[in-house]
């Protein structure tokens, strides 16, 4: 399933290598993120200037936008990582992945609903031929539609997390 995942560009890998230690690296991380709370709308009435949420144990890190109330992109990129140091270098291994489990639900919604409607609207016979075929070709156009929106809103979610955290780990090692 990853595999698929990086192959659909809705799973991506970015690695850094900075010249930080890796014991600086993380306290300045930890110091610019909220922890992971439990509350699902406690980011959005969070009035903290910290853009992340997430946590660092150990050498590993995860993080997430947070996000804000009447924001209009949609972010559910995660961002897991792995902290090295090899000499004075810290490597920054990090794995961005754009598809969350909500897409799943609806996903199967789409899958379910469409094939449903154009099994009703096959077996209807008031229809003629050509508004037949306007209609069931209008109705596959609307679900390849929606699946294609579903589909760049987690790509570009990658792309925009991909981004953020490259500048972001930048300015951390400054």
């Amino acid at each position: 399933m990853k595999n698929f995942l990086k192959k659909i560009k809705l799973v991506d890998t970015l690695v850094l290598e900075l010249s930080i230690k890796k014991e600086e690296f993380k306290q300045r991380l930890e110091a610019n993120i909220d922890v992971v709370g439990s509350n699902i709308l406690g980011d959005l009435f969070n009035s903290t200037k910290y853009q992340y949420n997430g946590k660092v144990e150990g050498d590993s890190f995860q993080l997430k936008r947070k996000k804000k109330l009447f924001d209009t992109t949609i972010n559910h990129a995660k961002a897991k990582g792995l902290l090295t140091e090899v000499g004075d270098k810290l490597t920054v291994d990090t794995e961005i992945n754009g598809f969350h489990g909500q897409w799943v639900v609806i996903g199967v919604f789409i899958l379910l609903f469409y094939p449903i409607l154009l099994s009703f609207l096959m077996v209807q016979e008031e229809m003629l031929g050509m508004e037949k075929v306007f209609t069931l070709s209008f109705i596959v156009g609307h679900g390849f539609l929606m699946v294609g929106i579903l589909y760049f809103m987690m790509r570009s979610s990658v792309k925009k997390m991909k981004y953020d955290l490259e500048r972001e780990f930048f300015f951390l090692a400054r």
